[in-house]
């Protein structure tokens, strides 16, 4: 009857001690999986931007401002596409497009973090014809590592693009500028690449970039630019108060467009 006494005191015993060791094994195993859990330092900014203008631009302005908006909070969507969407844009003569859509997406892991803007415009015409498309649209993206941000613009693509009567191809070569006669000049694929790409890296990726240089019969002032199409994608591995962003936009112009 002792022995079975000692036993089962003994089981008891071994019993709590293996309770013991459970439990702090647990917490262990919890404390572990959140240490795996934590995502890769940096911070998420910027939005997108269907159409807007850079200055009171009169008239053309006004239409501009009145594209869709999606902004990005700092944390980024959490693996999630945020979009919106404007089903047209007209300024007769000028610059009209029947649909625009502009998102934002942003993913973190432990080991990676990826931020990519888009911009669509469809059925899109400007400057009284000179420009057509059936499509355009503009993709920056940047991937982050531990040690290295590197950036892209692969995505960006035209669909039936035609500039002063010259049919362009779906994709064109970056910075590729042809002339508008009695306008100034279009910059195609237009790329801008900024930071060190080890601490922070961002890409701007402009699908057109229309420059007025001469006066015409359209009522552009000199100086003129208008942007369709526009992407900023970028990462920051600090956290300062101000970090690399992006922004998207489907036409953007700058400049005194019209009466105040």
């Amino acid at each position: 009857m002792f022995g079975s006494l000692h036993r089962k005191s003994l089981n008891a015993s071994t019993a709590r001690r293996t309770l013991a060791a459970l439990a702090i094994g647990g917490v262990i195993a919890l404390a572990g999986s959140t240490a795996q859990a934590a995502d890769l330092p940096g911070v998420f900014s910027g939005n997108a931007l269907a159409t807007a203008a850079t200055v009171k631009a009169g008239p053309l302005s006004a239409i501009l401002a009145r594209g869709a908006y999606q902004g990005c909070a700092c944390q980024g969507t959490g693996g999630q596409v945020k979009s919106n969407e404007v089903d047209g844009i007209s300024a007769p003569g000028i610059l009209t497009a029947n649909s625009t859509i502009s998102t934002v997406y942003t993913k973190k892991t432990a080991t990676t973090a990826e931020v990519q803007n888009t911009s669509t415009v469809g059925g899109f015409t400007a400057l009284g014809g000179l420009i057509t498309a059936d499509s355009i649209r503009s993709v920056a993206t940047a991937d982050a590592t531990k040690h290295a941000v590197s950036t892209s613009s692969d995505g960006s693509s035209f669909g039936n693009l035609i500039v002063a009567g010259q049919v362009i191809p779906a994709t064109v070569p970056a910075n590729t500028v042809i002339p508008l006669p009695g306008i100034g000049s279009v910059t195609l694929n237009r790329i801008a690449v900024s930071g060190t790409m080890k601490k922070a890296g961002a890409i701007d990726v402009e699908a057109l970039n229309i420059t007025v240089s001469t006066k015409n019969a359209l009522g552009l002032p000199v100086g003129t630019r208008i942007i369709v199409a526009h992407t900023i994608a970028g990462y920051n591995h600090k956290e300062p108060p101000a970090a690399f962003g992006g922004d998207t936009y489907a036409a953007l112009a700058s400049g005194s467009l019209g009466d105040d």
